[in-house]
C-alpha cells in the first residue's frame, strides 16, 4: 500500500516539478551557480505547494465521504431507535393486557376471604 501511494503521489507531482523546472530554466537561462541554486529553491517550492494542494483535495475528499458515511450510519441508528420504540410499545401494552387478566372477571372481590 504504502509503495502504491508513492508512485501515485511521484505520478502527480513529478510532472509539474519537471513543467516548472523547465520553464524556470528557459525564462532565467542560467549562467552562474547562484541561477542554478535559485532555480533548486523555486523547484523546492513548487514542489511543496503542490503536494500540499493535493493532500489538501485528498483530505477534503476523505471527510467528505466519512461525512457521509457517519450520516448514513446515524441515519441507520435513529431508524433502529425507531424500530425499538415501536417494539418496546408493543411488548408494554401486551403486558398491561396480560396484567389485567390475572384476575378473572367472575370472581367477587367484595366478599371477606375465609381465613380457616
Amino acid at each position: 500500500m504504502i509503495n502504491v501511494n508513492y508512485w501515485h503521489w511521484l505520478g502527480r507531482i513529478a510532472p509539474m516539478f519537471a513543467l516548472l523546472g523547465l520553464c524556470l530554466v528557459l525564462w532565467m537561462s542560467p549562467e552562474h551557480w547562484t541561477e542554478y541554486a535559485i532555480i533548486t529553491i523555486a523547484l523546492a517550492f513548487g514542489t511543496v505547494a503542490f503536494a500540499w494542494w493535493w493532500w489538501v483535495i485528498v483530505a477534503v475528499k476523505n471527510l467528505t465521504e466519512m461525512l457521509a458515511k457517519s450520516r448514513k450510519d446515524f441515519d441507520d441508528v435513529i431508524q433502529e431507535i425507531g424500530a425499538l420504540r415501536i417494539e418496546l410499545n408493543k411488548s408494554r401494552r401486551a403486558r398491561y393486557i396480560e396484567r389485567d387478566n390475572v384476575i378473572p372477571f367472575e370472581k367477587d372481590l367484595n366478599t371477606p376471604k375465609n381465613d380457616n
